[in-house]
């Protein structure tokens, strides 16, 4: 049975020596679920355990956007440039329609993405997100710096903070990701450099100071995924486009954070694949 543990970095080439590092599992047949990651992360900051679940019904495809991880190139500083590289990654795969999976900073892209190439998302999934224009998403560098300070003193992983509850449940499932994530040893991708992350974190902000889009115009049936106290991108915010969004639908978990998905694998899968009929 297929592991995302082993499973291996593949490699396409465009532009003349434009690289995109991805992964792919599940029965390559039909329509992809494409992931879009968070900030800062690469391909090894994804779950195996929620990917091995999801490509027991799906097709999944996982993939470092320009200049993170093994993928060349540069970090766009703006989030709308970051979708047409998702596009051009999709038009380099020959993929025609995929359903699309956005988290966090993924979500920002994903919502871009899908008013400026509708006719490529079947059905849009955005998780621990929030709409442009919201000025509280531009504090999320500096949410992520108190949280890392504060790890430095208990030596815990700064994802256990930032991701998932106090409580004891919470700290629990973020303890039982962690150990997850640290299972990988082979296949690794390339940790993300500081002058990429920077980049990242200016293109967020420029999101969170920008007009509202218009998500009326989002057309794709949507699932909107939350925890009830998202540290780093409001709640609230998947509240505001699950309103604006006409075909959708809202999930929110009950004391969880900010990766809720992480946090409830099983559930989740089990909500994306009854979405996704």
């Amino acid at each position: 049975m297929e592991n995302y543990l082993e499973s291996p970095n593949r490699f396409v080439v465009a532009r003349g020596s434009h690289k995109f590092a991805y992964r792919e599992m599940g029965n390559k047949t039909g329509r992809p679920l494409l992931l879009l990651n968070h900030l800062s992360a690469t391909l090894d900051n994804w779950d195996p355990a929620l990917i091995d679940e999801l490509s027991q019904n799906r097709w999944i495809i996982v993939f470092d956007n320009s200049g993170i991880g093994l993928s060349n190139g540069t970090v766009p500083t703006k989030i709308e440039e970051m979708a047409d590289e998702v596009a051009y990654f999709i038009e380099v795969l020959n993929l025609q329609e995929v359903d699309l999976l956005g988290l966090s900073m993924g979500g920002f892209i994903a919502q871009d993405f899908t008013l400026k190439y509708p006719k490529m998302v079947h059905q849009l999934i955005l998780v621990g997100t929030g709409p442009k224009g919201d000025h509280k998403i531009g504090d999320v560098g500096k949410v992520t710096n108190q949280f890392l300070l504060k790890t430095i003193f208990t030596r815990q992983d700064v994802k256990e903070r930032l991701f998932f509850t106090t409580s004891t449940e919470g700290k629990t499932k973020a303890r039982e990701f962690i150990g997850r994530l640290k299972q990988r040893v082979v296949v690794k991708d390339q940790k993300i450099a500081l002058t990429a992350y920077l980049r990242q974190l200016k293109a967020i902000k420029k999101f969170a100071n920008d007009q509202n889009d218009d998500l009326t115009k989002i057309n794709a049936e949507t699932l909107v995924v939350n925890g009830d106290t998202d540290a780093m991108v409001p709640t609230q915010g998947s509240y505001a486009i699950a309103q604006q969004i006409p075909n959708s639908q809202l999930k929110i978990y009950a004391d969880a954070g900010h990766t809720s998905l992480f946090q409830y694998p099983m559930d989740f899968s089990k909500v994306v694949n009854e979405f996704l009929k």
